[in-house]
């Protein structure tokens, strides 16, 4: 009968594990896919040429520079990685094209951090610590704001995650298909951002160093990891040659390694180092000087997680330390690789933020979760271990609220325009095609919103990427002077409305824009 009582009450104790993590899991997708159409309001620059890319590839057969599925995409000259828009050019084959639709991806990516977050917590906490990291992963800023943008870069921070728990695992258990994985889901990495081809080597560099002196490396985990990560990896290692020696591209009906008008291999440079520090600090820590990638007042992880991370970080690095010399595995030790890579990384590219670091987070999650487990530890009355527990949940918590209050209530509001942010403006073409009659249209939007909603061919964009400055009747640039009988349609509060106002002409609102025209 005991035995009986004891096994119905696991089962209870297991039931309420999985309600908790499974509420947690709602939780996460609620706040990354509510309202995923208006926040951030309006398409970022590179989410509007992305999706132009995928409809030309989708209805024309070539992106807008007539490239067969390029390996990485040129978009406006500088580069755009790949991966995140085949994942739209999918989804919108099945859904259309809309702003909600490009945004699919990062949430699933948002998910997919959660998922793997979890699953590496679970491999060094117990149950209490890894459903309290779970849920911060639902609820801090960097995390939920990641996953409510199309910019193809932050894929990198769930790739990365799922790739590092499936190193953890292979080391583990010691089976060479895991290490297959795992050399795939690198590869799979490479295609989210270009930083992955400096942060992915240097991990691996120091992981497998590790092992080897842990004597846990075979030759068989290496090429099981190997072989899949250098087949991936071969396309873009063409193309960093193509571009860095500025040879001819690669193209053929099938595959496209482009050839970049504008190659920005040298925004790695030793010569950031010092003087990144700042940013890398500030874009770890606080924030930056964008409004879609930090909020002023939450940070990137709430301001209570910093002591933490930071007794998290000292605490991991003493046990490597210990491990090291007793030679003995700890799962700290990966997490502490990939914090370093990152920050190497962060080091030596031009002009550190918050996205572009975006692959840092989980690890600054883990050790967050590291120093509160510490912290609890040092505790000696089981009383006191609870109320600071609740205390830490408590305080995340009410963070979370005031943060979800402000996103979904004024943020939008206080913000516009974001930077870099604008909207299609085809409706409003239409809806005012008789004010508008044969008489010019001014847009102060970057022409790529002209050509996405109106559904432009290659053919006719490409017109327009090569100096055209307007289409039609329909201009990108404003005149040196007051067109009188101009149709404007501009974004934020410019010196110009008030000139037009003051000239008679009528100004109105309409969603992203401001409408100016006489009647």
């Amino acid at each position: 009968m005991d035995g009986e009582r004891k096994t119905v009450n696991e089962r209870k104790k297991n039931l309420i594990w999985t309600a908790a993590f499974f509420a947690v899991f709602v939780l996460a997708l609620l706040v990354r896919a509510y309202r995923i159409g208006e926040l951030p309001f309006g398409w970022h620059v590179d989410e509007a040429g992305m999706a132009y890319d995928m409809y030309s590839l989708i209805h024309y057969g070539t992106d807008r520079y007539y490239k067969f599925n390029p390996v990485y995409f040129i978009n406006f000259g500088g580069g755009q990685n790949a991966l995140y828009g085949y994942v739209c050019a999918f989804f919108m084959k099945l859904f259309g094209l809309s702003l909600s639709v490009i945004r699919i991806p990062a949430v699933l990516s948002g998910m997919v951090t959660w998922l793997f977050g979890t699953l590496i917590l679970r491999e060094y906490f117990e149950k209490k610590f890894t459903l309290l990291g779970s849920f911060m992963i639902a609820v801090l800023p960097c995390f939920i704001l990641q996953s409510r943008i199309g910019l193809e870069s932050l894929l990198f921070l769930s790739t990365s995650t799922a790739a590092l728990y499936f190193m953890i695992l292979s080391v583990r258990k010691e089976k060479w298909w895991l290490y297959g994985l795992t050399g795939c889901a690198f590869g799979i990495s490479l295609y989210t951002y270009a930083v992955s081809y400096l942060v992915v080597p240097i991990f691996l560099v120091l992981m497998l160093s590790y092992l080897l002196y842990l004597k846990k490396l075979r030759w068989k985990y290496v090429l099981s990891m190997g072989v899949p990560l250098a087949i991936l990896a071969a396309p873009l290692i063409l193309m960093i040659i193509i571009n860095t020696f500025e040879l001819p591209e690669i193209a053929t009906v099938y595959i496209t390694i482009p050839r970049l008008p504008e190659y920005r291999g040298s925004e790695v440079s030793l010569k950031n180092l010092l003087h990144n520090i700042p940013g890398v600090v500030q874009s770890f820590f606080f924030k930056d000087d964008r409004a879609y990638n930090s909020l002023d007042g939450y940070f990137t992880m709430y301001v209570v997680s910093i002591p933490f991370i930071l007794l998290g970080v000292q605490k991991a690095a003493v046990e490597a330390v210990r491990t090291i010399r007793e030679k003995k595995y700890t799962v700290a030790a990966p997490m502490l690789f990939w914090l370093t890579a990152q920050t190497l990384m962060g080091l030596l590219i031009d002009e550190p933020n918050v996205n572009k670091l975006n692959g840092v987070f989980f690890s600054l999650l883990f050790f967050a979760v590291y120093g509160i487990w510490y912290a609890w530890k040092l505790l000696q009355k089981k009383k006191s271990k609870t109320i600071f527990l609740a205390a830490v949940t408590g305080a995340y918590t009410c963070f979370f609220v005031s943060f979800a209050c402000y996103y979904f209530g004024p943020y939008t509001e206080e913000t516009f325009p974001l930077t870099d942010f604008a909207d299609c403006y085809d409706d409003i073409l239409d809806e005012y095609a008789d004010v508008i009659g044969d008489h010019n249209v001014y847009v102060n939007a970057k022409y790529i919103y002209y050509a996405l909603g109106e559904k432009l061919p290659p053919q006719e964009m490409q017109v327009i990427e090569l100096g055209e400055e307007s289409r039609g009747n329909v201009y990108f640039v404003h005149p040196r002077e007051v067109d009188e009988n101009g149709f404007y349609i501009l974004i934020g509060k410019e010196s110009i409305l008030d000139e037009l106002r003051e000239i008679g002409f009528t100004i109105k609102n309409e969603g992203f824009y401001t409408v100016c025209y006489k009647e």
